[in-house]
Formats: structure tokens, sequence, C-alpha cells
């Protein structure tokens, strides 16, 4: 039987974010003065966007003017001005993949086969698993 989850998601994992971060092409981790740094760890501090200072891990997107940060509650701090200094593409990329591996994180955990996979035409994946029981 087929169910289908919506989830609004938090990046809480930060060793599957950190594993995430390293799969996805041109993202990486930064410090607050922007240097790239290998682990989510070095990456923590206080960054500065447009009209705030959140603070959390920073992860540096291809072209974009400010690092997304994810905060302590797993919530973005996101500042690309409506796509003027940043395409939201790349976020959406990297929230994308990130949720994938945690369902597929949390069906393992759950004793669920991951019976298949499928990408659709508008970039949603539909992920079907079956009992393993």
């Amino acid at each position: 039987m087929s169910h289908t989850i919506r989830m609004k998601i938090k990046l809480t994992d930060i060793p599957l974010l950190q594993k995430v971060v390293g799969q996805h092409e041109g993202a990486h981790f930064v410090t607050p003065r922007g240097t790239r740094v290998a682990t989510a760890a070095e990456a923590r501090g206080t960054f500065k966007q447009y009209s705030e200072s959140p603070a959390g891990i920073g992860i540096k997107l291809p072209d974009w003017q400010y690092p997304v940060v994810v905060g302590d509650d797993g919530v973005l701090a996101v500042d690309n001005f409506n796509g003027h200094w940043g395409d939201q593409v790349h976020l959406d990329s990297l929230v994308q993949a990130y949720s994938v591996a945690k369902t597929r994180q949390e069906a393992a955990i759950s004793n669920m086969l991951l019976a298949s996979e499928k990408q659709l035409t508008d970039g949603t994946v539909v992920l079907e698993f079956e009992s393993n029981v």
C-alpha cells in the first residue's frame, strides 16, 4: 500500500547534512569570514547577511552572495533577494537531497526497503517503500 507523505523539513541531522553538502556540486561549508572548511563543526558561527546576522552552520552555494545558515533548530536563514543574490534552484536542490537522504535513512531504521525512486518532470522526487517485515 502506498502513502504520500508531505514534509516540511528541518536540517537537524548534522552528520547527514555534512554528507549531503559534500556530495552537492558547488556547495561547501564556510566560516563567518568566508573561509572554506571541510566540516560542519568548523563552519559554526554568526554570519552576516544583508539585514541579519544569523548563528549556526554556514553553507556556501554556487554564485550566492551570502551563505545559507542552518540554525541549531534546523531552520534555514537565507538571503538571496528574490534570486538576485543567488539562484533558488541551488537551495531547493540541496534541501531536496537532504530530504531524500533523511527519508531513506528513517525508512531503513523502520525496516522499510526502497521499492522505487523516480524524479518527475517538475523535479519532485517520488520514493516508494515496502515493508521488510
